[in-house]
This record gives C-alpha cells, structure tokens and sequence, in this order.
C-alpha cells in the first residue's frame, strides 16, 4: 500500500449547474504499509504518530466538532460527549461518475443540440454529394 488517507467532507451542496461543492480536510502518508496496522485504532482516538508523536487527525477533530453543533454526541459510561461514529474503510474511484458531474437537463440538452448539428451536417454532406453548392459560410476555407 502506497499511500493511506483519512478524509472528511462537510456541507454537501448541489448547485444550480448540477456541480457538487463541499469543504474537505484531509491528512495523508505515503508511507501508509508502516500505519496500516494501527490506523482503525487512530481513527477511533482521533489521533495518528505517522510523525514520530501523537498528533490530532484533523479529519476526525472535524466530524467531532461537526457533531457538537448538531448536539449529537452522547455519554457512553464514563465518557463524556463521545461520537458513536464507527470508522470505515472505503475504496474510490478518482473519477466521478457522470450524475454527479451534470444534471440530466444539461446532458439531454447536450444530447439534442449535438443531434441537430449531426442531422444538419449529414444534410450538407448529402447535398454536397448530390452537386449542390454548399454556401460559402459552410465551407471549409
């Protein structure tokens, strides 16, 4: 394993357009085979030593704090105000499919545009063929 991540993403929005917006804070180690062992448990105490000493997974602080203002943090024994939350591992792809880059108005209006100019082209090539003259704006200079 190259590399291991721990990632956080806050405020999910769709705007108008259909792009997808949303802050994300993320921490990572390219050495992530000497960490792999250790990184649930990081996770869970919010903390990693991927630099020699306990230091705060920024990502995590996030979510906690995310969960404060929500009030969604409870008391489990006697831990005070502790997130429930169960860490987890997710493969991604890099690429996002296509829903998420585009509303389907947009992709149908792209659908009917690029359909008129293939149905206009493929009339102008016909034409051409049949020895019509093509107008002067139509032709390649």
């Amino acid at each position: 394993m190259r590399r291991i991540l721990i990632a956080a993403k806050f405020g999910t929005e769709v705007d108008a357009d259909g792009n997808k917006t949303n802050a994300k804070v993320d921490i990572r180690n390219d050495n992530g085979t000497s960490y792999v062992a250790a990184l649930d448990n990081d996770v869970r105490r919010g903390k990693t030593s991927w630099n020699g000493s306990d230091q705060i997974a920024t990502p995590v602080k996030g979510i906690y704090e995310q969960l404060e203002m929500q009030h969604a943090l409870v008391d489990i024994g006697s831990h005070k105000a502790s997130s429930t939350s169960i860490p987890k591992f997710t493969c991604v792809d890099p690429q996002p499919l296509p829903h998420e880059r585009a509303r389907i108005e947009s992709l149908k209006a792209i659908y009917t545009n690029a359909t008129t100019r293939i149905t206009n082209t493929l009339a102008m090539i016909d034409k051409a063929q049949a020895g019509a003259r093509l107008p002067r704006a139509t032709r390649r200079p």
